[in-house]
């Protein structure tokens, strides 16, 4: 259920939302890494053996 809405979320929303949230983190995560400061450690998203 949609904590805002109180509606039901089918199951294709809440894949195309993985999904969405997966690309993002490996964006975020390519522009961290491609500042060239090797030394900045970014943290994983909890859960994220799960997503994937």
């Amino acid at each position: 259920m949609s904590r805002h809405y109180d509606e039901p979320i089918s199951t294709d929303q809440c894949k195309n939302k993985i999904k969405w949230l997966k690309r993002e983190w490996a964006e975020y995560n390519a522009d961290i890494r491609a500042t060239g400061s090797p030394d900045t450690l970014v943290a994983e998203p909890p859960a994220l053996d799960l997503i994937l």
